[in-house]
């Protein structure tokens, strides 16, 4: 019996970690950036699992003061902003998340100014 009540606090505890982590990377550190578009890069993520084939795509927009991401779908997705920067513009832009570059997590771009 305690092996059991054991292994349920240890499964409920990792689902609270695991839920606490996802909040605070993607919906953390909301703020204002002025930056300078170097340039705007394409993503695309081809994955196969048991036959399903997925594709995530996405863009990168890589400026004076860091990388962000522009999704193209899900929670914060707008892909207007692609299309709306130019390399050498300056622009304010609205960020929520943290970046992680070597785990490939980057800020999350919601508006553009």
């Amino acid at each position: 019996m305690k092996t059991v009540n054991f292994k349920m606090t240890s499964i409920i505890a990792s689902v609270v970690i695991f839920s606490v982590l996802v909040y605070f990377i993607s919906f953390s550190n909301k703020r204002t950036v002025r930056v300078t578009v170097n340039r705007i890069e394409r993503i695309e993520k081809v994955g196969s699992d048991k036959g399903n084939v997925s594709t995530d795509i996405y863009y990168l927009l890589l400026t004076d003061k860091g990388t962000y991401k522009i999704s193209i779908d899900g929670v914060f997705a707008n892909p207007a902003i692609a299309g709306m920067l130019q390399q050498g513009q300056n622009v304010e832009i609205e960020v929520m998340g943290i970046g992680c570059p070597f785990l490939g997590i980057y800020p999350n771009v919601i508006t553009v100014n």
